[in-house]
């Protein structure tokens, strides 16, 4: 009798439970007139009849008992402790739960036993209250005796023909809830046992096939009758001359016989395919990625990463929380009620992602030194690291200066003095330049990436292209372009903010593009979200590749889909640099306005036939506070791609105050639809709301003056042409300051 079994005696004695031959039977009622024990064991069984399976249930279950975990108690006042002594009863048999097993070994037959059959059995023997051993019990020997008041009475433990009854509490039970059967477990087996079943199956007929194959296979038909020596003899021969891999295929010589073939070759049963199908089952019925299991067909490096994420966070994490929860309300109880444990989360590390949320973090003054460094896990510093990150006016790209905002590029020095004629064809210019840029960078990428499926073709010649192929190619557009991208948001933003305040100081206009650049830019092309370009080309890349598979299409076709596609096409270029334009005039605007106090503005359209439903909605409104929406929900330009508005800002001094001299009749609005040009005061350059028409007069609220267009309007001519040189000498002088700094 072996020392478990006189435990389990001596537990019977202690308890005195007595078990009747019909609750037993109402057991099997409950399941629905079927025994259970059969289907476990042959689900327990399974792990060594099947390869793919035994990989699987391995990996989960030594992985599973590789985690490690911690106890804690609780102090009064919602402290919590961590409890290090490796000595505490709860930490002692966790860690060597009887004489004979590990708990290592312990964890790993429970996860084992969790995936085959959907549930756990632990046996815990006591010292008075407290647990001193924990066994494993197999859950095909386990019966659950229900009780019609108190649920579940006891349940039975049979080995053999020996019937062990054990009670509540000496029993601890995981399981997966099974949704038809509220006492017991459910395994993944279950579902897949017939596809283990045809795999095992199809095993076995091959290695059938190379033990005993007679080949040729089929049909031998005789003339006449034979004896019984004569068969014996006929059936030896035949034996000697072609059964067996030696003999497998050889010339078969009949006499006064014909032979019918009806053989089936391997080709024509497909059983590569079929074993494929099989391994796809199991891994599928699992959620188990394939490349976790050491499958390497179309892996690579990203999607080997995600497999691992997926498989700590949907595989491993629900079977931890389902043991923890288990221990924590049916064992630590045992031990004490201010204990619970937890377990230390195994998903990987995304180091890529700690290091941009620390880096940015702390240039962002989100975070302060050390806090940036906790989440590297570097050890904190003295000097300086409870302090915040100065305030960076210096993009972290190559070509720049490190004391100025702007690029050190005299093309660029060159560009504005050339460009700066007027806003209107500085903007022009920079709008060609940006589009010649973005159609440079998209036929690049488009290059770039017909030479990866090449690369891919020639390394993998019989592997066809997969969608998940396409996650292999370096999509680091921010890396690649982020320094170019990040000179032309900055030019286009100083057009913009100092067109609108050409007295601007020079450290401002310059803090203030090189942030604006360096925002939007990330926002572009590193930043994942609605905005980011290179994430919208890789979504329509994957799209195109996905529409190639379905439709068989070949290398040669796709590239050809991929090249006429609009993703990389001229047409996407022009609209990207259009739209970003439109941008920066609309923040570098905004941000002019606010610091020279203007406090209202109004939307502007070209007026024409392609005008935008929303844009017109915008217009009708009139003027807003500068803080104020406009309906469509914006705050400026632009509304929608190639958005061809402009925002007019002023101080917002009432009518009444102004004491205009004109009426409403007499006046046309700036930068309306038909065409006429906004109309400034002749002295201050004011930009005023209303034309007047020839010989009337205007009120400019900034001169406090009362002036008339018939003995001005030469003068006027004269200074908005010496304000615009001005602003165009003062753009081009903080550029060449900043190229000389």
């Amino acid at each position: 009798m072996s020392l478990l079994t006189k435990s389990f005696q001596s537990l019977i004695k202690a308890n005195r439970l007595s078990i009747g031959g019909s609750t037993t039977t109402g057991w099997y009622n409950i399941a629905g007139g079927s025994q259970r024990a059969p289907s476990q064991s042959q689900q327990l069984q399974a792990m060594g009849n099947s390869g793919w399976l035994f990989s699987v249930v391995d990996r989960i279950a030594t992985s599973f008992a590789a985690v490690s975990w911690q106890l804690y108690r609780r102090r009064l006042g919602g402290e919590v402790e961590e409890i290090l002594d490796l000595n505490h009863p709860f930490l002692k048999l966790w860690n060597q739960p009887n004489p004979f097993w590990t708990g290592y070994e312990f964890r790993e037959l429970a996860a084992q036993h969790l995936e085959l059959t959907g549930e756990i059995w632990w046996l815990i023997l006591t010292n008075g209250s407290q647990p001193t051993e924990y066994w494993p019990l197999r859950p095909d020997r386990m019966t659950i005796v229900p009780n019609r008041d108190k649920y579940i009475s006891g349940y039975i433990y049979t080995i053999g023909t020996e019937r062990i009854p054990l009670t509540l509490e000496q029993v601890v039970f995981v399981r997966r809830p099974n949704p038809w059967d509220l006492y017991r477990g459910i395994s993944v087996i279950e579902s897949i046992m017939t596809d283990l079943e045809a795999d095992r199956e199809s095993a076995r007929y091959n290695s059938m096939f190379f033990r005993n194959g007679a080949t040729p296979g089929g049909v031998i038909e005789m003339e006449e009758s034979l004896s019984d020596a004569e068969f014996d003899k006929f059936v030896e021969r035949w034996q000697m001359a072609h059964q067996g891999v030696n003999n497998a295929y050889r010339v078969a010589v009949l006499e006064r016989a014909k032979w019918h073939d009806t053989k089936v070759t391997q080709r024509d049963m497909q059983f590569e395919q079929l074993r494929k199908l099989s391994r796809d089952i199991i891994l599928g019925a699992f959620g188990m990625p394939a490349s976790v299991v050491g499958i390497t067909e179309t892996v690579n490096r990203a999607n080997a990463e995600a497999g691992d994420v997926t498989f700590a966070r949907w595989i491993l994490l629900p079977r931890l929380r389902r043991l923890r929860e288990v221990i924590n309300s049916k064992l630590l109880p045992r031990f004490g009620n201010d204990l619970y444990c937890d377990f230390i989360d195994p998903s990987p590390d995304n180091r890529e992602l700690d290091l941009a949320e620390a880096t940015q973090g702390y240039r962002a003054s989100l975070l302060t030194r050390n806090e940036a460094r906790q989440r590297l896990d570097e050890d904190a510093v003295e000097e300086g690291g409870d302090e915040f990150a100065a305030p960076q006016a210096t993009p972290s790209f190559p070509g720049f200066s490190q004391e100025g905002s702007l690029p050190t590029s005299k093309a660029l020095a060159y560009s504005l003095k050339k460009d700066f004629v007027t806003k209107a064809s500085a903007q022009d210019r920079q709008e060609a330049h940006l589009q010649s840029q973005w159609r440079k960078w998209l036929k690049n990428e488009l290059a770039d990436f017909l030479h990866y499926m090449e690369d891919f073709k020639a390394a993998k010649p019989q592997t066809k292209f997969e969608i998940s192929d396409i996650f292999g190619y370096a999509w680091d557009w921010w890396t690649k372009y982020g320094s170019e991208l990040f000179i032309d948001l900055s030019k286009a933003y100083l057009i913009a903010i100092l067109s609108e305040y050409p007295t601007m100081p020079r450290e401002e206009a310059q803090r203030y593009a090189a942030n604006y650049a360096r925002q939007r830019g990330a926002e572009l092309l590193q930043v994942p979200g609605d905005l980011n370009i290179a994430e919208h080309t890789r979504t329509r890349v994957r799209e195109v590749v996905a529409e190639a598979i379905e439709n068989g299409d070949s290398y040669e076709q796709l590239a050809q889909r991929l090249r006429d596609d609009l993703a990389f096409s001229s047409g996407r270029a022009a609209t990207i640099a259009r739209t970003e334009m439109a941008f920066a005039e609309g923040q570098g605007g905004k941000q002019a306005a606010n610091l020279q106090g203007l406090t209202e503005k109004r939307w502007i359209t070209v007026g024409d036939e392609r005008v935008e439903s929303l844009c017109i909605m915008n217009e009708a409104i009139g003027w807003i506070s500068t803080s104020d929406l406009f309906p469509s929900g914006h705050d400026t330009i632009p509304v929608h791609p190639n958005d061809r508005c402009i925002i007019e800002y002023r101080d917002g001094i009432s009518a009444e105050s102004q004491e205009e001299l004109i009426s409403p009749s007499q006046t046309v609005i700036a930068g309306s639809s038909a065409g006429i040009k906004p109309f400034r005061c002749a002295e201050c350059n004011k930009l005023l709301s209303k034309t007047p028409s020839p010989g009337a007069l205007y009120w400019c609220p900034r001169c406090k003056a009362e002036r008339s267009m018939d003995v001005e309007k030469s003068h006027m001519k004269r200074t908005i042409k010496r304000v615009e040189r001005d602003a165009h000498e003062r753009i081009v002088s903080v550029t060449e300051e900043t190229i000389d700094d």
